[in-house]
């Protein structure tokens, strides 16, 4: 597909995705803070709905990486959850690896996306488990070792703190894998 499409592409998948089904709030997601200070008044303006267009567009302003590149790593759901939108198997060789990847990406989306430094390991492992990258035994290993994050608390409060110097070049390490590129 051409790079100049790639907005367009993602609009109509969007689109296509929202209008197809409902979108539920994963349990996992529902623990982690609000989108945004301002998504409520969005969410009531757009009928309950997040602009995910608009995050697209924060999180490549904060993080410097080409909003055609995010567009084919990630995606937003309506409610404001991130997601990656290329399977676990692009993201390293090992289930390690690909956890670590899951991390750092998905924290890294909400951090630039929405300014949270902090994001639940909840929500971090209901990706993986959706990119089938989950290994249970070593789950806490692989995050406490996630590139650009710290992993803090205990038990279900667990979460990955963002380094703030680290988070932009461990992001386009990810993305770059993903996408299967050398830069």
């Amino acid at each position: 597909m051409p790079e100049s499409l790639y907005e367009v592409a993602f609009r109509e998948a969007i689109t296509l995705v929202v209008g197809a089904r409902p979108v539920s709030v994963p349990s996992a997601v529902q623990g982690r803070a609000t989108v945004s200070s301002d998504a409520p008044d969005e969410a009531a303006a757009n009928g309950g709905e997040i602009d995910t267009e608009a995050l697209i567009r924060t999180f490549a302003e904060e993080s410097g990486v080409d909003v055609a590149e995010l567009v084919e790593v990630f995606y937003f759901e309506s409610d404001g959850s991130a997601h990656l939108n290329v399977s676990g198997r692009k993201l390293g060789e090992s289930t390690a690896a690909k956890a670590k990847a899951v991390a750092t990406a998905i924290a890294a989306a909400y951090h630039f996306a929405d300014d949270e430094p902090t994001v639940s390991v909840e929500v971090i492992r209901a990706e993986c488990v959706r990119l089938k990258c989950f290994d249970k035994k070593n789950f806490f290993t692989h995050m406490g070792a996630a590139p650009g994050t710290v992993l803090s608390g205990s038990g279900s409060s667990r979460v990955l703190r963002i380094k703030s110097n680290e988070i932009k070049a461990a992001l386009q390490g990810v993305v770059t894998v993903a996408r299967g590129t050398k830069e």
